[in-house]
């Protein structure tokens, strides 16, 4: 009898240890979560502003990329102006030194 009252006591002392480690990783787990969605907030914000600052980026890149365009048609028509003025006959100066 006192032996299975001993190990009576031993099973509940292992059974409430097993419980209090239960309930320790259940508060782990939450905290956990939390963490988790806390994390997942800030990556989803951090996400829109990287896409708004890249869309930003994309629109000064076109706008750029716009002007380099017509800087190149200003040059490309300079150049043929200077060439039919060249092949019209007319000389060239020509630098003295």
């Amino acid at each position: 009898m006192r032996k299975l009252f001993i190990l009576f006591c031993l099973i509940l002392f292992f059974c409430g240890g097993f419980y209090l480690g239960w309930k320790s990783r259940e508060s782990q787990i939450n905290s956990l979560k939390e963490k988790l969605e806390e994390t997942q907030k800030i990556l989803s914000q951090k996400r829109k502003e990287f896409k708004s600052q890249i869309d930003l980026l994309k629109k000064e890149w076109a706008e750029r990329k716009k002007e380099i365009d017509k800087l190149e048609e200003k040059i490309e028509n300079f150049f043929k102006k200077f060439s039919k003025f060249t092949e019209s006959g007319k000389p060239e100066e020509k630098r003295t030194k």
